[in-house]
């Protein structure tokens, strides 16, 4: 949704993969990425997509949570971790909290 919706405040990716690089070019908001160390299936991608945000001047933090798996905030799965989930839901609090300030003055 951050490279089709140029009016978006602030994108939160949940262990989902990067967008394509050449989209990243149309984001106009800040993102922060969630992953967990153990998710092997993107964790090789977030080296590139940190350098593609940074040439293209793009905001971006990205959180790796040491031990922490594939979808780590779903309380339903074995890859459930609670310290994980804790930290990116204040996290993504924050981020929210404060662009969407930001937006409303």
């Amino acid at each position: 949704l951050a490279y089709h919706d140029p009016e978006l405040a602030a994108a939160v990716i949940f262990y989902g993969g990067p967008p394509p690089a050449d989209l990243i070019s149309k984001i106009a908001c800040p993102v922060l990425g969630l992953y967990g160390s153990l998710d092997q299936r993107l964790i090789p991608q977030l080296p590139a997509f940190e350098q593609a945000m940074k040439s293209a001047g793009k905001p971006l933090e990205l959180v790796v949570y040491e031990g922490a798996g594939h979808a780590f905030f779903n309380d339903n799965r074995p890859s459930y971790d609670a310290p994980a989930t804790r930290d990116s839901f204040v996290r993504t609090l924050e981020l929210l909290r404060k662009e969407l300030a930001t937006e409303a003055r």
